[in-house]
């Protein structure tokens, strides 16, 4: 066998194992692509064995739905939003069931729920409000209770479930957006009595009965050394109704809803007056339902023939008196040129007469007051009954008034009118919205950065004048 065939020989073993090399390379990547998942939007998923692919929800099971898919067909995304592997095939648990993925959202994004349906309450849509470092939710606006993958929990009748309202005693009450609630006069409603009851520790934080975190009513996780400073709140001061997790009541206008107190009031909190101006009594009033200093108020009652008797009659009075009056009805007086007149004298308890007839304290502009009364009407020393009328704390404003409490200047800094709020010497209009404390450096309350609900809080204006991105 000459070189030539040898040459031959070994080309022709070269063709042949390059030949099975590529159909060997070739039928892994066709092994390989058979792996994925190729289905398509809303077919019900399969696993690889071609089996239905279900989940289980609330003890009833659910098919699988594919929801998108990426440019090889390969399942990426399916409802309810179960855990898929790469080739997207569901991932099953140690007991061979499906589980859900982590919602992850973003602040101020829309919730959804494990269906990708906009979660909202009260016909509003509800907002995430607050997540952790892997971008799962944990708090949203308004307060829904969320379970540990951050879904929304709901009730028997698909309704997303409202938080308590966590509260400590002294605190403004809050409502279900974390807003503070107003009586009718525009004044705050404390917290005066809470329940913590089914509150517990779980590692730093605490937990309620179903070991889910509890927040604040400003929304902020509560640290376990705080197991008896906070609770569900109960009662509040002014007494208005509460439902069962805390929140106020409000009637069919939007109106708080007072409880049943010493006076009756109406719809708007304010107390109900009778044709002539006299508080109208509640006598269905129960003290021992208030819970604040004072324990027991007197039952009044409006019956004027069941008055006590705290002195003796009229008859006894006039028996047991010395004034001619009382014996013969008649009243001596003397007119200013000493000539005394008689007036008949009328059917009355006490004397009319301030002075005996003839006698005038204050005949003349030369009078002269004696000590005492001269004690009385001086103004210095503080006994006179003329009201004081713009004290000087007043007269520089909420900033003069409040300087020295942060908080309640923040408070009516957010009252003031966005015109008005940047002329001040310690409001700021933080994003040209919203009026808070603050001065040229910026909010006072950091917090207020934070704030989902102001669009641009690159930016204020302080006495007129703009600071920060202000382009």
């Amino acid at each position: 066998m000459n070189k030539i065939t040898i040459t031959y020989i070994i080309l022709i073993s070269m063709i042949f194992i390059s030949l099975g090399v590529g159909m060997f390379i070739m039928k892994k990547n066709i092994e390989g692509l058979d792996n994925i998942n190729r289905q398509n939007v809303n077919d019900i998923l399969k696993n690889e064995t071609g089996n239905i692919v279900t989940y289980i929800d609330n003890n009833k099971t659910i098919n699988v739905i594919v929801i998108t898919t990426n440019n090889d067909g390969k399942v990426t995304k399916v409802s309810p939003n179960i855990a898929l592997d790469e080739y997207g095939y569901p991932i099953l648990d140690n007991n061979g069931k499906t589980y859900l993925n982590k919602n992850k959202l973003y602040k101020g994004d829309i919730m959804v729920d494990a269906y990708y349906n906009k979660v909202a309450y009260k016909g509003k849509y509800v907002k995430v409000s607050n997540i952790n470092e892997s971008n799962i939710v944990i708090k949203c606006i308004p307060n829904i209770k969320l379970d540990s993958n951050g879904y929304p929990l709901k009730n028997d009748i698909n309704e997303s479930i409202i938080n308590p309202n966590y509260a400590r005693i002294g605190d403004y009450l809050r409502d279900e957006y974390s807003n503070l609630v107003y009586d009718s006069r525009g004044s705050n409603i404390k917290v005066v009595k809470i329940n913590t009851e089914g509150i517990k520790v779980e590692g730093n934080y605490l937990v309620d009965a179903d070991n889910y975190l509890i927040y604040d009513s400003t929304g902020n996780k509560v640290l376990s050394n705080e197991i008896d400073k906070i609770g569900i709140v109960t009662n509040c001061t002014p007494d208005i109704q509460l439902d069962s997790n805390g929140y106020a009541k409000k009637s069919a206008n939007n109106k708080l809803i007072y409880n049943p107190g010493m006076y009756v009031l109406n719809e708007n909190g304010e107390i109900v007056l009778d044709q002539y101006g006299n508080k109208i009594i509640n006598t269905q009033y129960n003290s021992s339902n208030q819970n604040n200093s004072i324990n027991d108020y007197i039952q009044y009652d409006n019956n004027p023939d069941n008055f006590p008797e705290y002195h003796a009659s009229e008859q006894e009075i006039k028996a047991d008196s010395d004034y001619t009056e009382f014996k013969n009805g008649d009243i001596y007086v003397r007119d200013r040129t000493g000539n005394v007149v008689v007036l008949p004298g009328p059917n009355v308890q006490g004397s009319t007469l301030y002075y005996q007839p003839g006698y005038f304290q204050f005949s003349s502009s030369s009078y002269v007051p004696n000590y005492e009364d001269s004690v009385y009407l001086s103004k210095t020393t503080g006994l006179s009954s003329s009201s004081i009328i713009n004290p000087p704390y007043n007269l520089g404003g909420i900033c003069n008034q409040y300087k020295d409490q942060p908080l309640l200047l923040e408070e009516a800094c957010q009252k003031l009118n966005g015109n008005v709020c940047a002329s001040t010497s310690c409001c700021v209009l933080l994003g040209g919205s919203k009026c808070v404390s603050g001065n040229e450096r910026g909010p006072s309350v950091k917090s207020n950065f934070s704030d989902i609900f102001i669009p641009n809080r690159d930016y204020y204006y302080y006495q007129g004048k703009c600071y920060g991105n202000c382009q």
